[in-house]
């Protein structure tokens, strides 16, 4: 029976660790369509199978954007063991990292901690295993 209720109680707040993940994935897919930022996506494949190797993906944006980013990577930083946030000279950087049987994720974003609506910097480098 406990291990029923162990096994229950993962299932129960699995989706939670991989919530915010999936949110900066999915402003980031949002802002590069809408056109409310600027955005830039490298793929590099192997030469001989054309598979994918590595994607990198940077987006730049301000405004009411940049508070729905900073929230979604702290909301990230409380879940993950593997963030590292530091300051200096008024700029905040926060760097997260996430590994599956698939990838290797970096996601990292750049902010001025004393604006209201910084200007944020958000890049993601996805590497495939």
């Amino acid at each position: 029976m406990p291990g029923k209720t162990i096994c229950l109680l993962i299932m129960l707040f699995f989706p939670l660790f991989a919530t915010a993940q999936n949110s900066i994935d999915k402003l980031v897919d949002e802002l590069s369509t809408t056109g409310n930022a600027d955005f830039t996506s490298i793929v590099q494949r192997n030469p001989k199978t054309k598979a994918i190797e590595k994607v990198v993906k940077k987006l730049e944006t301000g405004s009411i954007n940049s508070k729905k980013f900073i929230n979604a990577f702290k909301k990230e930083a409380k879940l993950n063991k593997t963030t590292t946030t530091t300051r200096s000279n008024g700029e905040i950087t926060t760097i997260i990292t996430t590994s599956n049987k698939k990838t290797n994720r970096i996601y990292m974003i750049k902010y001025d901690e004393d604006s209201y609506y910084p200007e944020v910097s958000i890049t993601i480098i996805i590497k495939v295993k």
